[in-house]
């Protein structure tokens, strides 16, 4: 297991503000939908991160 520390996570926020990283995000699925985001991410197809949105903004 790793565990985040400051100087780690400031580490990345630099890197994806200068876009050295790029966070993809495959497909967003509400909390009502957590049945078929998990059905998705075990197809194994995902591209990108599968995001469970708890909260609507």
């Amino acid at each position: 297991m790793v565990s985040p520390n400051a100087a780690d996570m400031e580490w990345m926020r630099k890197q994806i503000e200068a876009g050295k990283i790029r966070i993809i995000i495959d497909r967003v699925y509400s909390l009502d939908q957590t049945v078929e985001a998990l059905a998705y991410s075990e197809t194994g197809r995902a591209r990108g991160k599968i995001v469970l949105k708890v909260l609507e903004s």
